[in-house]
């Protein structure tokens, strides 16, 4: 089951980031897949890739935005750090007990962030992202998008 599936109205003016987007939105279709019964145990993996996706896309994703001289930098790196510490809190729970995870709540959260954080706040820079090719030239430094690894 899909909850989300990517549409050209997500795109934040650069495919790399694009890329690392349809990542996520495929972490929370996974969680979607395991709320509707088809077994908790890929929750850990489930966080592990959610911690790949934050270190690896927000590191990214800063970068771009600094290159690009983006203003409200700052304020998107605070947001960045604040999911990141949950998807570690997370983790840290699983650890201690595997039955911790309310998969429900972590999709509500995920789903959340992607219409907030995603929707809202990352397409506050798409025009001044856009098209950008310094910004990209940074991001690629990363190498590939993250919908085309293995999260």
């Amino acid at each position: 089951m899909s909850l989300f599936n990517w549409t050209e109205n997500m795109s934040v003016g650069s495919s790399i980031i694009g890329s690392d987007h349809r990542a996520l939105i495929d972490l929370i279709n996974k969680v979607g897949d395991i709320a509707s019964g088809k077994g908790n145990e890929e929750i850990g993996e489930v966080l592990d890739g959610l911690i790949v996706y934050v270190e690896y896309q927000f590191a990214r994703e800063e970068k771009m935005l600094t290159a690009a001289g983006y203003a409200d930098v700052a304020t998107h790196n605070s947001e960045h750090a604040g999911f990141t510490d949950h998807v570690y809190q997370l983790r840290r729970s699983f650890d201690l007990d595997s039955t911790a995870i309310d998969s429900h709540a972590l999709v509500e959260y995920l789903k959340n962030w992607l219409n907030h954080h995603i929707m809202i706040q990352d397409m506050g820079y798409k025009p001044q992202l856009e098209g950008y090719k310094v910004a990209e030239t940074v991001g690629l430094e990363f190498g590939a998008g993250l919908a085309e690894r293995e999260l």
